[in-house]
């Protein structure tokens, strides 16, 4: 069972949590411990379909859909399909470090100085922050670069 050193990495964005999620419950299927999902007694799939347990599972559902029902069938198709996922880095986007995040913000918003961004009109600002996830930037670094919160980062799609 214990065969490596422990690895750990963060999860950034929503699209993220969701591959590491299904790479999770797929996993003692892909390792032949298990036959499908559905039946793996030692992960947290039965919460997420309805077993009461310790597991928070609102957040991760209500990325599918705010309608229980409807969250709960798309999550069930999600977590079955077939994919190869790439998890603890094994990503296929290199990390940006802040100096070249910095140059990428500032070309993309037509910016002198980066605190500009946080002046901007908000639909304008948020279609920034989403180009600025499409390349690659972390929520964090997109927060600590353009001193726009946390929070509001985080719920750009």
């Amino acid at each position: 069972m214990f065969q490596d050193r422990y690895k750990s990495e963060v999860v950034e964005n929503d699209r993220y949590f969701l591959i590491v999620l299904r790479y999770i419950h797929q996993n003692p299927v892909k390792a032949g411990i298990e036959k499908d999902t559905e039946n793996c007694p030692w992960s947290s799939y039965q919460e997420y379909v309805g077993r009461e347990g310790i597991c928070n599972t609102k957040f991760g559902l209500g990325l599918f859909s705010s309608d229980v029902k409807n969250a709960l069938s798309l999550f069930k198709k999600f977590s079955v399909q077939e994919k190869s996922d790439k998890c603890l880095g094994n990503n296929e986007r290199p990390r940006i470090n802040d100096s070249e995040a910095s140059e990428i913000v500032k070309k993309i918003a037509c910016v002198r100085s980066l605190s500009e961004i946080q002046n901007f009109e908000k639909g304008k600002r948020n279609k920034m922050i989403k180009i600025f996830k499409d390349k690659g930037l972390s929520i964090r670094q997109i927060e600590r670069l353009t001193g726009v919160s946390f929070a509001v980062v985080r719920k750009i799609n």
